[in-house]
């Protein structure tokens, strides 16, 4: 049998197919996706099992907020996920955090301005 999905261009498809990871249940993949944004990702992914629409997350500061309701389990090797995000708004409040992160982890050093200017 030909795999017609297999053969199309991956740069201007998504293509459903395996990764060969471990199998998992789709209540198992909600736990994960629900500790993470409640934990180590709290403000940047999101978990919600509301009734929502699209409306619901503009101007949402998180980068991704997960639909339980809206994702499904096809079987136990195959997961289809909706997520929600507003790209400008969850975006920009990414590069904020690099921004920050940058300016934190460096050493405060002298302009090159402040050296010509006040040499």
């Amino acid at each position: 049998m030909k795999d017609w999905r297999g053969g199309r261009g991956a740069a201007q498809n998504i293509i459903p197919s395996s990764t060969g990871a471990k199998s998992a249940s789709y209540e198992d993949v909600k736990a994960a996706i629900k500790y993470a944004s409640e934990g180590p990702m709290q403000g940047i992914l999101g978990y919600t099992n509301e009734d929502v629409v699209s409306n619901d997350f503009v101007d949402d500061s998180r980068s991704s907020i997960f639909d339980a309701k809206a994702s499904i389990g096809l079987s136990a090797s195959f997961v289809k996920l909706v997520s929600w995000y507003d790209n400008e708004w969850g975006y920009s409040n990414r590069v904020l955090d690099l921004i920050e992160h940058m300016a934190l982890s460096q050493p405060p050093t002298e302009s090159i301005m402040s050296r010509v200017l006040f040499s």
